[in-house]
């Protein structure tokens, strides 16, 4: 069995069986590792574009390297002592070690570049891919839950940062889906370590994030269109936060011509507004923590389904969904996903 042979045998060997399988010598122990390292790499998600494009520098740096080292990469040889034969493996271990030095240095442009990625970026998946690496490689749930708290305030800050940018809706909601998804995996994190002093910190720290990212949330209300603003009330509301939720709706066609829109659900406050279609509209007339009255002209409304909710003053919103064909008679609403008491 030759070298690679052995080595073959034993990559195969760790990646089925769990117990620690001695090596020949130093230099296999390093391929070892070596290879461990190389398979952790081919795990991370690349951009497609990113890929090819280092593809073809990597390539073309490789033809560079080995038309200075005599024009072609010669073969390698049976070991002999011979000095003759010594040179041209050289010239082969010199120019592999030097495109391997090109690959750990545009390995490194690539994680330092995704460091700084934002949702909607190309590289944010990488972000999020090496976020999963820190997880994996913690070392007990302690340090684990550690790490899910940082990356939650990451997260928080390029929420921040896309909502300030004026990002569209697709990477604001990546963005915030991030969020919730980091929420619920630190309340996990922490929900899951014994009772003690060390329990006792990390829900400290987790609560002083917690209370970050509702104030985040809440400042940015007023920076995004509705559909955002809908879902940033829903995290609001997983967070504790007492916010609007609409369960019905009702019109009715009024003798005067007038609409008559009630909408009940809870945590209405005073001086909330009626929102039809992501747009304010009507006049209220009465308002109770679970009831809405207002009214609209009826040529403001046309048959058809149309988005009934409540913006309160803080901000926060929710709405309900109608189809209404004939406005001489009253139709009731179905709460959107998310909007309903029982979400």
């Amino acid at each position: 069995m030759n070298h690679e042979e052995y080595l073959d045998r034993l990559i195969e060997r760790r990646a089925y069986t769990e117990v620690h399988i001695p090596v020949a010598n130093d230099e296999v122990a390093s391929s070892l590792a070596a290879a461990e390292v190389f398979a952790q790499l081919q795990e991370i998600e690349v951009p497609p574009g990113f890929a090819n494009r280092l593809e073809l520098s990597i390539r073309s740096r490789a033809r560079s390297l080995i038309e200075q080292n005599g024009g072609t990469m010669p073969s390698e040889r049976s070991l002999s002592l011979a000095g003759s034969q010594r040179f041209p493996k050289r010239r082969v271990w010199t120019a592999a070690l030097r495109i391997a030095a090109v690959l750990m240095v545009a390995c490194v442009g690539v994680l330092t570049a995704s460091a700084h990625s934002l949702p909607g970026d190309a590289l944010y998946g990488l972000k999020q891919a090496e976020h999963q690496f820190t997880l994996t490689f913690a070392n007990n749930p302690q340090n684990r839950a550690s790490a899910q708290i940082d990356q939650l305030r990451s997260t928080l800050v390029d929420l921040g940062t896309v909502v300030n940018d004026g990002r569209g809706d697709d990477a604001i909601r990546l963005a915030l889906d991030t969020v919730a998804a980091r929420t619920i995996a630190c309340r996990g994190a922490v929900a899951a370590l014994p009772a003690g002093s060390e329990r006792e910190t990390a829900q400290q720290d987790l609560n002083s994030i917690l209370t970050e990212e509702e104030q985040t949330l809440h400042h940015q209300l007023d920076q995004v269109d509705w559909p955002i603003r809908l879902a940033f009330t829903r995290q609001l509301g997983a967070l504790g936060d007492p916010v609007p939720t609409v369960t019905n709706a009702v019109v009715r066609t009024q003798i005067n011509g007038m609409l008559l829109i009630t909408i009940t659900g809870s945590h209405f406050m005073l001086q909330a507004e009626l929102f039809i279609d992501g747009r304010p509209a009507g006049m209220v007339s009465r308002t109770t923590p679970d009831q809405l009255v207002a009214v609209i002209n009826n040529t403001a409304w046309s048959p058809g389904a149309h988005a009934v909710g409540v913006r309160n003053p803080d901000g926060t919103a929710a709405q309900v969904v109608l189809n209404v064909n004939n406005n001489n008679h009253s139709r009731q609403g179905t709460p959107e996903p998310g909007e309903g008491p029982d979400d």
